[in-house]
């Protein structure tokens, strides 16, 4: 039949509601997506992700523009071409990042690629978006598809492609409808295991549980590694593991690769040598009837007697099933799919790392692809692991490599040695390593036993990978915020994004450096500082340093990575590798240290190999040709002075350090150590490397000898004269130290001594090195001192090829020698000859085929007695039977003296003896010098080497005169590599010995001196010299035990500067100006003064010499005091009692009570005393010091200065106190410092003050201690101020006073201390607060801290009224502790509307009437605070409620309520429903879930009560939680409306009501609660929304549809019905038309889904009849409507 679109209609009956939609959606939906492809290659054999998009409809849909994505937050990854699906039909999407398709295509109709994201098998969502990219047209959840018995499974809609339940599929149905068996995606728990992985001495038994309340459900584990299926065993008991391993071993004996076993690769498979190595895999899952099953919980089992002693190094146990690396079809391990790479090659697995110590360092699913080229082919492969972790960030969380301070990895290798993995398995990580301290990026290293579904499958090197998450975990550099690049192997090939952010300018940006470099726009000054702004030059330079030195020949016409930050930042204190330049990266030199393999260019050269001729060649290689981008930029730079110095001495400062033989060789000495203990295990398990010990020696012999080599490679590559040796030192240690270039010798320098001076290293001739003084604090230098000794000897005769323009029979140059003769024995320039090459090593000599080219040249006088000969030589190969050398004749012919490398040796021949020293293809110098008429000694030197000292006796048949010098080259072979050069004659005479001393050399901090011979260099420091003038003490008392006065002189370091012997002048200044100067020498920088007589006061002291001032601010006090004697108590009136030996009674005297350390004093005033000031000084006394009297002998305060001060000084729980009978005055004002915080007294602290106190004085509180005034009788009336600490009042000592005002500072509080209900405080003047307490003590509320004002009765119960005018003079905070009450019942006032009164403790603060014209805020952190009809009219600020806080009362405030999340507001209902609200706000915000606590009235009824009326805005409402104070309501809820919150009380609770009140409609059923009443205005009223699970106010749709069955020979209609509505009922009908007289049919339905909380899900199926019709669903309501 035809089935017509029509317009949603709403028909209404009496009883019924029916509603009517179209029978078709023209949208495509995502039918089946696979993660893991293991069965369904594409035509070319690509196991790839894929989508399937299916049309439901019945017309063709146009895909064009739709967008296919695996984020929502970044849905257009891929959009669709112009491409259509038919009816019912389907389309495959292939998706993989571009790389991973090895053949893009094309592929036929009904397929497309695409090539920008691949679907992670640990679950992420699929979304399909409309042309406009932003409507979601389908979308399936993230859930983790992975795979089946190792088989990928996907994930589909239900038989019904149109369906809404997903299910599993074991079968996936490309192109089909999904027709295989699905399994439900209900999330199954995962299973209990008793005893967690890890590592055991003994056996270890085991036992599995399911979680509790799951039915029907069976535990299935494996010990195989294997994915458990319902095939594998159902757990029945406790499982015992032991130290065997509960499997045998099965997959150590599959061959991994293509068995080509002998000679030359020996790299085919071969079976292990015996038995192997096992762990315990426990896998165990949770199977449940037509339910995919649980997720797999792995656990390993290491059991040994040696426990964590069984591997000194991590232990790494990988689980994955079998078939994922062993299976012939999809197996990544195994011929032909390990050349496979791609995510379409990653397998699914979990891992376990098992630190040294035998603790789980961390565990999680991973995925597990190879690593690696040409040697995946290779047994053991490299395996690349990436966390995949389903629940949370896919990163592993543990610090790897200790060495290194990263601790998070979202990849990390396995490596198995690469190319070296039959050798010794560990070159690159020890170069990689031998590098770290350079800065360099590289893969930090460690080995690892490593296991494989419980076989143990060899040492692995784990590594770093340098990807995405390397720069962001290491330089905080997201993916789109760094640019890699590559430069791949073939010559002249230009470099390629490799990963990061490809935009073009990035590429371009390195690509147009490469241009410059070939323009030579790199020459010069400018030019280095234009190179310095692109790239990284220390890097650049450390980078080519350490592939020269590791010999690597895979590079660099391969290997060549680089990076740098996209947006450059350069800013202070940004981080060094974000300013945009770029850098190299140091990876894959497998081939380096004398990888002894054919094919490795160089390997037979070992540390002899040029690499640096190698790598700064244009192109060539004999195995991996040098392209012309690799080398280029290195070639260019070397062409700038500036940067080719810089690369000499850096290189030599790494051969000195770090690449120095003897660091080197002690690194490679720590890799044997580590992996010594597991290599036969190792060979055992994979027969390689079968000559471990050989490969390491061979690697210590390169290391020993590469520093020589390339000294001798640099040396010939620029031309340089030779080595010296450089010593540097300092006079002493501990005032500095001493840079030589890049170098700073520290302690902690690598390769260099913990104590480094002195220290000797080789540089080079003619390159200037650059020292630099570094001083300690408070020392400078003083100068540099250089070696110097008499002359070593007088140069008699001297030339040098460099001097030379030409070079012919007859030339002649230098001085002392006679002209040149040279010899050919052919005169075929083809076969024998000599040429100029001062580049390659100066005079040239080349001969082949049998023939000979010489050079003779006569000396202009014979060599004599203490007479040295030296020369400079360099060769290469030298063919069969040829040789080369050097000679001294006499004028017969007769050699004296000769040194040739013959073809057969490694050695040098001497005089016809083969010698010790080695043959190098560096320069070596050789010296000859005559010891007497028959004897001689030589040495040879490589240069950059050790010197080799022979000695020997002149032949008995020469003329005795040795007049000749001659150079030869004998047939030592064809091509530029066997040519001979000799350069660089001297003669000179001895001087005798040298006496070695030091002179001046510069006082620069920085010196670039140029060696010429070995040379020393000492840095010389000083301490700085005197920088101020410090008094001490610097509080200076004189009077009773006064002491003289020092002034010294100081260093920057504080250190009195002994040298320092000037006249110190000490100016005493008072109010009116100075008042005394006094002069003193000073003597070894201490200038002393004697005490002065001076008049009681207060001075400033300052003191000068020359520039030189006081760097404090000292003051004089002058004073009399007198300190009290007894131990115990005692009179004042008694001289004998006081040090002055006299009674202290006057203006102009102070006390001091020491503290008392065995029992309570009393100090009785017997008397009438008038003193300046009181000190007590109590020490760590926990006794009471106390001042009293007899009746009627008062005791006045009274000083000369007008103001007096009670000072309280120590750290014990004792206390001073005042209490005299007869009072205390206030003739001024005084001072109480309180200094002691150790009591922690809540009503007095350190300092109480009883009794009478008159007087009109002001009392100044100070210091960060507590002083109490207690009592009654407290008459004094002036004024109280706390600057800091604590002040507490009595309510007595409050009510009983006349003080005018009382103002508390920032740092001060007032605290009242009396208790009771009520304690009325009867202040006589205005209270002023500011600051949030008191200040000094730490943050802790034992100290009360908290509260400019602080309600502090020792208990709850108190209610403090206070009915004086409060102001704030700041923001300032009231405390009030839990159980007790402020009241404010005066008014409040505040300076600024800015003001705060924050309300803190959990007790409450009542505001009444009084502060209506407060204008300020308040905040509320803890406690209540109530509103007693407060007004606060004139109120604009907030009003803030803390978390736990409650605000309650009735009142007004003008400004805004902001309520945080955790605080409750209370109210209180009247009897009947109306009325005033009780609070009214401005605006009102509830931040987090806020408490309305509603207490009906004993006598209200039903109906809505105001609570909160809102002037202005209201936000956060759904935020509102209320809470009701009765039972008599069963239904009860909030309603905001017109500005008001109401609490709306209902007395009845039945189906219809409770959903009214959840949706805040009226409840009576009028208005918008009418059951055909339409609040939203969406077409479907009250009823409809009700029984179909609806929110009234929100638009509803898609709660019906009606779609084309399975069998294509029905419509199914599904619809959903809400539970608990049951005086509602929901039909589906159908009928051919519409009309009054339409016949409507009730369909038949079933529940489709019942699984939901709210609403259960119906499908009624409506048979084709060929002709149109509709349906409708018919709501029938109450009998009463």
């Amino acid at each position: 039949m035809t089935l017509l679109r029509a317009p949603p209609m709403r028909l209404y009956f009496p009883a019924a509601v029916i509603l009517l939609t179209s029978l078709l959606s023209a949208a495509p939906v995502i039918n089946e997506v696979q993660s893991t492809n293991t069965s369904l290659p594409d035509q070319y054999g690509q196991f790839m992700d894929w989508v399937e998009i299916y049309n439901p409809t019945n017309g063709a849909i146009d895909l064009s523009g739709y967008r296919l994505s695996d984020s929502l937050n970044d849905r257009s990854k891929f959009v669709f071409p112009a491409v259509s699906i038919g009816p019912g039909g389907y389309l495959l999407v292939w998706c993989g990042q571009s790389a991973e398709f090895p053949v893009p295509g094309p592929y036929p109709a009904g397929q497309l690629r695409s090539a920008s994201f691949a679907i992670s098998s640990g679950g992420e969502s699929i979304v399909l978006t409309a042309p406009d990219g932003a409507t979601v047209v389908d979308e399936f959840p993230a859930l983790p598809i992975g795979t089946s018995g190792g088989i990928g499974r996907s994930l589909g809609r239900g038989t019904a492609e149109f369906s809404g339940t997903l299910f599993f599929y074991a079968v996936p149905t490309q192109g089909a409808a999904n027709t295989t068996v699905g399994l439900a995606t209900e999330a199954l728990p995962v299973p209990s295991v008793s005893q967690s992985g890890g590592v055991f001495r003994s056996a270890v038994t085991v036992q599995l549980s399911v979680p509790a309340g799951l039915t029907g459900a069976t535990l299935r584990y494996t010990l195989d590694g294997s994915d458990p299926t319902e095939s594998s065993p159902a757990y029945d008991g406790p499982i015992t593991l032991t130290a065997t391993g509960n499997a045998s071993t099965q997959y150590s004996w599959i061959p991994t690769n293509y068995q080509q076993v002998g000679s030359p690769f020996y790299e085919g498979w071969q079976p292990p040598q015996g038995g192997v190595a096992r762990l315990n895999v426990l896998r165990t899952r949770i199977f449940k009837a037509g339910v995919a099953p649980g997720r797999i919980v792995t656990h390993s089992y290491l059991v040994h007697p040696d426990g964590a002693g069984r591997y000194p190094y991590p232990v790494v146990s990988i689980a994955t099933d079998p078939g994922n690396l062993f299976d012939r079809d999809r197996g990544i391990y195994v011929p032909p799919n390990f050349s496979n790479d791609g995510s379409a090659w990653e397998r699914p697995g979990h891992i376990e790392f098992f630190e040294t110590d035998g603790s789980l360092a961390f565990a999680g699913d991973i995925g597990i692809r190879l690593h690696g080229n040409t040697t995946v082919n290779r047994p053991r492969k490299a395996l690349r692991i990436y966390a995949r972790n389903q629940d949370g960030p896919s990163t592993f969380n543990h610090r790897i490599f200790p060495q290194r301070d990263t601790a998070f990895f979202d990849t990390f290798l396995l490596r198995a040695g690469g190319n070296d993995w039959g050798q010794a398995i560990f070159r690159d990580a020890l170069v990689s390593e031998i590098a770290a301290p350079s800065g360099l990026d590289h893969m930090s290293a460690r080995p690892a036993a490593v296991f494989i579904d419980g076989e143990y499958w060899g040492l692995h090197n784990l590594r770093d990978r340098i990807d995405e998450g390397y720069y962001f975990h290491r330089y905080g550099l997201g993916e789109t915020e760094f640019a890699q690049l590559e430069i791949p192997a073939g010559n002249g090939s230009w470099p390629v994004h490799d990963r990061g952010n490809d935009a073009a300018g990035l590429l371009q940006d390195f690509e147009d450096i490469l241009r410059d470099a070939a323009g030579n726009e790199f020459g010069g000054a400018s030019g280095y500082d234009t190179l310095a702004g692109r790239i990284d030059i220390a890097n650049f330079i450390d980078y080519q340093a350490h592939e020269i030195w590791s010999g690597n020949t895979d590079w660099p016409g391969n290997n060549i990575r680089l990076w740098r930050a996209v947006t450059p930042d350069r800013s202070p204190g940004a981080h060094p590798r974000h300013d945009g330049r770029w850098r190299w990266i140091l990876f894959d030199t497998d081939f380096a240290l004398g990888l002894d393999f054919f094919y490795v260019p160089g390997y037979e050269q070992g540390p002899e190999h040029n690499t640096l001729a190698y790598a700064s060649q244009p192109g060539g290689g004999n195995f991996i040709g040098n392209s012309e981008n690799g080398t280029l930029l290195l070639r260019k730079a070397l062409e700038n002075p500036r940067f080719r110095d810089e690369f000499i001495n850096r290189f030599a400062d790494l051969l000195n350090t770090t690449l120095s033989a003897e660091h080197a060789t002690a690194k490679l000495e720590e890799f044997r150590a580590l992996y010594a203990p597991g290599m036969a295990e190792h060979v055992a398990r994979w027969n390689q490397p079968g000559n471990w010990a050989d490969e390491l020696a061979r690697i210590g012999n390169y290391l020993a000898l590469r520093p020589a080599a390339l000294r001798g490679h640099l040396a010939g590559r620029f031309g340089l004269a030779g080595t010296a040796e450089l010593t540097v030192g300092v006079t002493e240690g501990g005032q500095g130290s001493v840079k030589v270039n890049s170098l700073a010798f520290e302690p902690s320098t690598p390769g260099v001594s913990p104590e480094p001076y002195p220290w000797t290293g080789t540089y080079f001739q003619s390159v200037p090195v650059t020292l630099t003084a570094v001083p300690a604090p408070g020392y400078r230098l003083a100068h540099w001192l250089r070696e110097v000794g008499e002359s070593s000897g007088n140069v008699i005769a001297s030339d040098s090829a460099a001097a030379s323009a030409t070079w012919s029979s007859g030339s002649n140059g230098g001085s002392g020698f006679g002209a040149w003769s040279l010899q050919a024995s052919t005169t075929n320039r083809r076969n024998a000859g000599w040429f100029l090459d001062n580049g390659r090593g100066g005079w040239g000599f080349y001969a082949n085929d049998g023939h000979l080219a010489a050079a003779t040249r006569p000396l202009a006088a014979p060599l004599a007695v203490g007479h040295t000969f030296t020369v400079r030589l360099r060769h290469g190969t030298v063919a069969s039977p040829g040789d080369v050398g050097i000679a001294l004749l006499d004028n017969n012919g007769v050699n004296f003296f000769r040194v040739r490398r013959i073809w057969s040796s490694d050695r040098y021949e001497v005089n016809g003896q083969i010698s010790d020293v080695p043959v190098t293809t560096g320069s070596l110098d050789v010296e000859f010098t005559m010891t007497s008429a028959t004897t001689y000694t030589a040495r040879l030197i490589p240069v950059g080497g050790s010197a080799y000292e022979l000695s020997g006796t002149l032949p008995s048949n020469g003329t005795g005169a040795i007049n000749r010098f001659q150079a030869f080259n004998y047939s030592a072979g064809n091509g530029s590599g066997t040519d001979f050069f000799v350069t660089s004659l001297q003669i000179s005479e001895s001087g005798g010995e040298a006496d070695t001393g030091y002179e001046v050399y510069s006082t620069s901090t920085t010196i670039t001196p140029t060696l010429s011979a070995d040379t020393g260099f000492v840095a010389a420091f000083e301490p700085e010299p005197a920088v101020a003038l410090s008094i001490e003490p610097p509080v200076w008392t004189v009077g009773f035990g006064n002491a003289p006065l020092t002034v010294r002189a100081v260093n920057s370091l504080g250190d009195t500067d002994a040298n320092f012997t000037g006249i110190v002048t000490l100016t005493v200044t008072g109010p009116g100006g100075v008042v005394g100067t006094y002069s003193a020498a000073a003597v070894e920088g201490l200038a002393t003064f004697a005490a002065a007589d001076l008049p009681a006061g207060s001075y400033g002291l300052s003191a000068t010499s020359g520039v030189l001032i006081t760097d404090t601010e000292a003051q004089l006090t002058v004073r009399a005091a007198a300190t009290f004697l007894p131990v115990g108590s005692g009179v004042w009136h008694l001289a004998s009692n006081w040090d002055t030996k006299t009674v202290p009674n006057s203006p102009a005297v102070s006390v001091v009570i020491p503290a008392n350390t065995a029992a309570n004093r009393d100090v009785t005033n017997n008397a009438p005393t008038t003193v300046a000031s009181m000190t007590f000084e109590l020490g760590s006394s926990a006794f009471r010091n106390r001042i009293n009297g007899t009746t009627g002998q008062p005791l006045t305060l009274q000083s000369a200065s007008g103001l007096s001060t009670i000072t309280v000084t120590g750290t014990g729980a004792g206390h001073a106190n005042i209490e005299v009978p007869g009072g205390v005055t206030l003739a001024n004002d005084v001072i109480l410092d309180v200094q002691s915080t150790g009591s922690t007294n809540a009503e007095y602290g350190a300092l109480r003050l009883q009794g009478i106190w008159s007087g009109a004085g002001d009392v100044i509180k100070r210091g960060p201690g507590m002083s109490g005034i207690t009592g009654a009788g407290k008459g004094f009336s002036g004024q109280v101020v706390v600057e800091q600490g604590v002040l507490t009042f009595s309510e007595p000592a409050i009510s009983g006073n006349n003080v005018t005002s009382y103002t508390v500072q920032p740092g001060g509080q007032l605290r009242l201390s009396s208790a009771g209900n009520p304690r009325n405080y009867l202040f006589k003047g205005p209270l002023h607060l500011a600051g949030s307490g008191r200040s000094g003590v730490p943050e802790n509320e034992n100290l009360g801290v908290l509260g400019a004002l602080r309600l502090e009765p020792g208990g709850a119960g108190t209610v403090a009224i206070l009915a004086n005018r409060i102001h704030l003079n700041d923001s300032a905070d009231v405390h009030v502790p839990a159980g007790n009450t402020i009241l404010f019942g005066g008014p409040l006032t505040t300076t600024t509307s800015s003001n705060v009164l924050t309300k803190s403790g959990g007790g409450t603060l009542v505001v009444s009437s009084g502060a209506s014209d407060f204008a300020g805020g308040f905040a509320l952190n803890r406690g209540t605070l109530s509103l007693d009809h407060a007004g606060l009219t004139n109120s604009v600020r907030a009003l803030t409620l803390g978390n736990a806080t409650v605000l309650n009362g009735t009142g007004h405030w003008g400004g805004s309520v902001e309520a945080r999340s955790g605080s409750t507001l209370a109210f209180v209902t009247g009897s009947s429903p109306g009325g005033a609200a009780s609070l009214r706000a401005g605006s009102f915000v509830a931040d987090g879930v806020v408490t309305i606590a509603v207490t009906p009235d004993a006598a209200a009824v039903a109906g809505s009560y105001p609570l909160l009326s809102v002037e202005g805005a209201a936000t956060g409402l759904d935020n509102l939680a209320l809470s009701l104070a009765a039972t008599n309501f069963p239904a009860a809820r909030l309603s905001f409306r017109h500005g008001t919150l109401y609490a709306v009380l209902s007395a009845t609770g039945g189906p219809a009501e409770a959903w009214l009140l959840q949706y805040g409609l009226p409840m009576d059923g009028t208005g918008d609660g009418a059951d055909l009443a339409d609040p939203d205005g969406d077409g479907l009223v009250n009823l409809v929304e009700r029984a179909l699970f609806l929110h009234p106010r929100e638009t509803g749709a898609g709660v019906w549809t009606v779609t084309s069955g399975a069998d294509r020979e029905a419509f199914a209609v599904t619809y959903r019905v809400a539970r608990n509505q049951s005086d509602l009922t929901v039909t589906a009908e159908s009928s051919p038309g519409l009309g009054t007289d339409a016949v409507w049919t009730p369909l038949e339905s079933e529940v489709a889904d019942d699984t939901h909380s709210d609403y259960t899900i119906f499908r009624a199926s409506l048979p084709r009849s060929g002709a149109s019709g509709f349906v409708r669903l018919k709501v029938t309501g109450r009998e009463s409507d």
